[in-house]
């Protein structure tokens, strides 16, 4: 198998990031599904996903409380780097285009 392939094989989906990231900053499941307009039963199995995906446990469950494991914090340190990063590329974008779009007459 070629090393490309090895390494997109174990690539997460971006989307079971971002979500994971979501569930992270608000440290809940079902207050993280609320914001993203998912059910938490939904919510609950794409982060499962990403867990199975990468062979990592991201999250534990103390009573009520979500609470990041060691690799979990790990990976929201760094989400929260590329996340905030890609929302400002796509504002420039968007503040591009809006620039773009302005018509003046006389």
């Amino acid at each position: 198998m070629s090393k490309i392939f090895v390494m997109l094989a174990i690539m997460p989906n971006y989307n079971h990031l971002y979500y994971f990231y979501e569930v992270a900053k608000f440290g809940s499941i079902s207050q993280a599904a609320k914001h993203l307009n998912l059910s938490q039963p939904s919510l609950s199995i794409q982060i499962k996903t990403l867990e199975e995906q990468i062979g990592v446990k991201l999250l534990e469950k103390k009573g009520r409380n979500i609470v990041l494991t060691e690799k979990g914090e790990k990976l929201f340190a760094q989400c929260s780097r590329m996340f905030p990063s890609t929302q400002e590329i796509l504002t420039r974008i968007d503040d591009k285009e809006k620039v773009r779009s302005i018509k003046i007459a006389i």
